[in-house]
């Protein structure tokens, strides 16, 4: 499959998956749901892919969901349905991608390329699961 909203390479066992939306700060849109989880099939299934970098092109790692094209709807206005197709949607799309990342057999690094306003501490380190642990360094 080509793709048109990501990047992926194979390089000495390491597959790199590039999120290459950098004029929107690489924003999740339905193309690239679906890239991805093509790509997860791929990584899979290749017994040459031993770990797996996730990473941004330009200057953000993701900004999370393009929220462009989606219906505007007005606070206090969305009744119980509207929840119920929210839920639905995000059960259908991003659910998958996450199983994917959880049960596929071989480590993801995150390589997120931002601008990270944290603590003044030498290291910070945050644990989201047993699956992520983020390590940032940086030297003043």
């Amino acid at each position: 499959m080509p793709y048109e909203t990501i990047l992926y390479e194979v390089e000495q066992g390491v597959g790199t998956v590039t999120f290459n939306r950098p004029a929107v700060l690489n924003a999740i849109n339905p193309p690239m749901l679906e890239e991805l989880q093509d790509v997860f099939n791929t990584v899979r299934d290749d017994a040459n892919v031993r770990a797996v970098v996730l990473t941004g092109a330009g200057r953000g790692f993701c900004s999370g969901a393009d929220l462009k094209g989606r219906q505007q709807v007005k606070p206090g206005e969305a009744g119980p349905e509207a929840s119920t197709a929210s839920a639905e949607r995000l059960r259908r799309t991003y659910n998958p991608l996450i199983l994917a990342i959880r049960t596929i057999e071989k480590p993801f690094i995150a390589a997120i390329n931002t601008t990270v306003k944290l603590p003044m501490h030498k290291e910070a380190g945050l644990r989201a699961d047993s699956k992520w642990t983020v390590r940032i360094e940086y030297a003043f």
